[in-house]
């Protein structure tokens, strides 16, 4: 899956990497879970690939082709941080042929969009690869922004309802780290409706599933200098139990859903998480 050069990554990256390992096994320990996006919010998922229709194509395969897939969408807050301060908001999807993992930045700008940004809510956020693809020709960013802003729910429970009602539809883009972005294609992810109905009581559902961001595309591969940053903290990561059902809201976190008892830890996941979780990924 991953590219890597004769001469290997450059040694300010592998550095980099190791502290970074160093420091997100602390925070497992401390934490006692899943480090890095803990709290998430499990969807079902269509990723719909119009292909590139430009004449700059992206050199690879999975974005400059058409296609469709059916997906495990997770919404995530990065840093595990209290629902009433910001964090850096996550979204990622598996599918057969990929994992994908965003992370919203600071803007859609070149620099800006390789910086993450702390925000408030899913719902108007754009989402970020942040670091880039290599292609065969050249870097590739991806970008999921939503086609109409809404402001989404902070609460687990009461996003995972306002996506029952109404799906959370992206579209989505790609560029060079420096060119403006070019749409290729669409996300639409929801929560179960017919689930959310039949036990309204039940947990908002999350899963024990780790996404790879190793485990690249069609087209796309790794950078060896990102792989160095990244290999370390997901390894460190992965050495540490994930909750069955991730991480929960405490429940002054749900003022929107007070009369709901905090989640059961042995409820059901929805029928797309209920997976072999892939201990190899984070």
């Amino acid at each position: 899956m991953t590219h890597v050069g004769p001469a290997g990554p450059p040694v300010w990256a592998s550095v980099t990497g190791a502290a970074l390992g160093v420091v997100v096994d602390l925070v497992a320990r401390l934490r006692r879970g899943r480090p890095l996006h803990p709290q998430g919010l499990v969807l079902r998922g269509r990723v719909v690939r119009d292909g590139t229709g430009h004449t700059e194509r992206s050199g690879a395969a999975w974005v400059d082709e058409p296609g469709e897939s059916d997906v495990v969408v997770r919404l995530s807050r990065g840093g595990g941080l209290p629902r009433w301060f910001p964090d850096v908001a996550g979204l990622a999807w598996r599918a057969d042929d990929g994992d994908v993992l965003l992370s919203s930045p600071l803007g859609r700008a070149p620099v800006l969009r390789l910086v993450p940004f702390l925000r408030r809510r899913h719902g108007r956020t754009s989402y970020s690869s942040l670091l880039p693809y290599e292609s065969d020709a050249g870097p590739v960013m991806l970008l999921a922004e939503p086609l109409v802003g809404r402001a989404l729910p902070t609460g687990r429970e009461a996003l995972a309802d306002a996506l029952a009602a109404e799906p959370l539809v992206l579209r989505l883009s790609w560029a060079r780290t420096d060119s403006p972005w070019r749409a290729f294609g669409r996300l639409e992810a929801r929560v179960d409706r017919e689930v959310r109905r039949a036990d309204p009581g039940a947990p908002a559902p999350d899963t024990t599933l780790r996404l790879d961001p190793l485990r690249t595309p069609p087209g796309l591969r790794t950078y060896p200098w990102v792989e160095a940053l990244r290999r370390p903290a997901y390894g460190a990561a992965r050495r540490h139990p994930v909750a069955p059902d991730g991480a929960r809201d405490a429940p002054a976190d749900r003022p929107d859903r007070p009369d709901r008892a905090p989640a059961r830890a042995s409820g059901p996941a929805p029928t797309a998480a209920r997976t072999e979780p892939d201990r190899r990924a984070t």
